[in-house]
């Protein structure tokens, strides 16, 4: 009977050999001729070729499908994971932000509105991250 080790090798394995995509040491991602770095919290994707920095991203998912659509002239569906990136992000931002103002907050009604507030942006960072990986799997 193999290891845990060693059988998350052989699914690592076959999951980079399935797809179209390399992952380097340094953690960064090659999607044919585009590269996806993190650089500071944000996921550029640049082209090989020239080093030229295409758009930058807050999650490497939608950096990755944005090569793919970037690659196929495919603008429409481009733009929209640029949109639904930017929409997770800013929830996520909310909802943390939501979640600092409940600690900090004396008034029983703020807190109150605060904790509404919370659930609604968590629920939908959620939906949209949802998204984002329903598009990698389907698109990748």
């Amino acid at each position: 009977m193999k290891s845990k080790k060693e059988l998350a090798e052989i699914v690592k394995d076959k999951v980079e050999s399935a797809t179209p995509v390399q992952y380097l040491p340094d953690g960064s991602v090659v999607y044919k001729n585009y590269k996806v770095v993190s650089n500071s919290g944000n996921y550029k994707l640049t082209k090989l070729s020239s080093r030229t920095v295409i758009d930058t991203f807050k999650t490497k998912s939608a950096a990755i499908l944005a090569a793919k659509f970037y690659d196929q002239n495919n603008f429409n569906n481009y733009s929209n994971i640029k949109h639904i990136d930017q929409v997770f992000y800013s929830n996520f931002v909310d909802a943390e932000i939501f979640r600092f103002r409940i600690k900090n907050t004396k008034d029983l009604d703020r807190r109150d509105l605060m904790q509404w507030r919370l659930e609604i942006a968590e629920s939908r960072a959620q939906r949209y991250k949802h998204e984002i990986t329903a598009l990698l799997k389907t698109h990748l």
